[in-house]
């Protein structure tokens, strides 16, 4: 009986001496502190630059204002398989070198929005039950989206404009009512391991000047009942590469540019349409496009609507050399 109240009281001193630890379900969470949004607020308003800002593994409900500060980072956790929720949106404002990580963020209008800003991380994010658009980044430049989780989006899920540099890697958006990734005025615009599954518009929508963009390595599984394509671009200088896109009832891919290339992707149509289709005819010294000849097509009405002796068609530029490795004859007839 001794040894059992020594031990309840070595108990309480623990906690007390610890006192921004608590417990949850038998499992021990360490605080940072911040217990509310205003407080987290105030936390980004007199950050010192090269800060950190770690919140708790708690929900929040409110929005955030980020608009001074550069080289911060603000962090969420995960204990006791509770992460970091906020429950309204993020703003980030004319500032530099910010990094948003960690969090998951739901039931708001839009989840974070980047406006006149530079060399902004998001990172390692979910966002869900967005009534509006998920991320929005306008008249931006260098702005990296990295390890996303989207879905159940009523709009878009990325809405880029009149930004350069936006690297989009590693994201998974599905459930979509709009597009998942739309760029519009987003020249040197970077697309890596995405997947994107069940949209209701385009998964990829690329339009204005929006030049010299990759397309790499991504799946896309999607209907896109009202949309022109899996993929429409807008633009010259892309490069579109070993992408899957399954099930379009239309087009796989819709170009309108010069100068574009298409290397080792694979099409399944379930529908009337091409893998690659494009859209302007001026197909002439002026305005190339190259199709390399290892895109696959299954299904609709074949490969592409580019004319067969197009050139350069195997340039030096291409695995092959110029000269295709499978015979004269072979992909176009």
């Amino acid at each position: 009986m001794k040894f059992t109240i020594v031990w309840i009281i070595a108990a309480i001193n623990v906690l007390k001496v610890n006192s921004e630890n608590y417990y949850e379900n038998n499992c021990q969470i360490k605080s940072y502190g911040l217990k509310t949004v205003e407080a987290i607020q105030e936390a980004i308003d007199k950050a010192a630059d090269k800060s950190v800002i770690k919140l708790d593994p708690i929900t929040y409900k409110g929005n955030l204002e980020i608009k001074r500060g550069k080289y911060i980072t603000l962090l969420g956790d995960n204990q006791c398989n509770q992460n970091t929720k906020i429950e309204g949106k993020i703003s980030v404002n004319s500032v530099q070198h910010w990094i948003i990580k960690s969090l998951v963020i739901e039931s708001t209008s839009k989840a974070i929005e980047v406006v006149n800003s530079v060399d902004i991380k998001l990172l390692s994010l979910v966002i869900r039950g967005i009534r509006e658009n998920g991320i929005q980044v306008f008249q931006s430049s260098n702005v990296v989206i990295n390890n996303l989780v989207i879905n159940e989006i009523a709009n878009n899920a990325l809405d880029i404009r009149d930004s350069s540099g936006v690297e989009i890697n590693n994201i998974v958006a599905s459930n979509v009512n709009g597009v998942a990734i739309l760029c519009h005025n987003c020249p040197n615009v970077v697309m890596k391991n995405d997947v994107i599954r069940n949209t209701g518009h385009e998964a990829i929508q690329v339009s204005g000047q929006s030049n010299n963009g990759l397309l790499s390595q991504s799946v896309i599984t999607s209907d896109s009942p009202q949309g022109k394509a899996w993929i429409y671009i807008e633009g010259n200088n892309w490069r579109v590469a070993n992408t899957v896109a399954n099930g379009a009832p239309r087009n796989g891919i819709v170009i309108n540019g010069c100068n574009n290339q298409f290397n080792s992707n694979i099409c399944n149509n379930r529908g009337s349409g091409y893998c690659i289709f494009a859209t302007n005819d001026n197909h002439n010294n002026n305005c190339p496009q190259t199709l390399a000849i290892t895109n696959i097509n299954n299904g609709g009405l074949g490969l592409t609507n580019l004319p067969s002796n197009r050139k350069p068609m195997f340039g030096p530029n291409f695995p092959f050399g110029n000269k295709s490795p499978f015979g004269k004859n072979f992909p176009f007839g």
